[in-house]
């Protein structure tokens, strides 16, 4: 198991959040790419049940 510190009780984000800035970083871009979805993709994906 992994010692987590709390919020408040750490001065520095590396113990706090595990991993490296870059891949953080990527991770970040990854799920921004993911939730952006262009012209009216979003809408033709809600099922209507037609």
């Amino acid at each position: 198991m992994v010692d987590r510190k709390e919020l408040g009780a750490i001065t520095t984000c590396e113990v706090l959040i595990p991993g490296s800035p870059e891949a953080r970083y990527k991770n970040a871009q990854v799920l921004r790419d993911r939730a952006v979805i262009p012209d009216g993709e979003a809408l033709k994906r809600i099922d209507t049940g037609a």
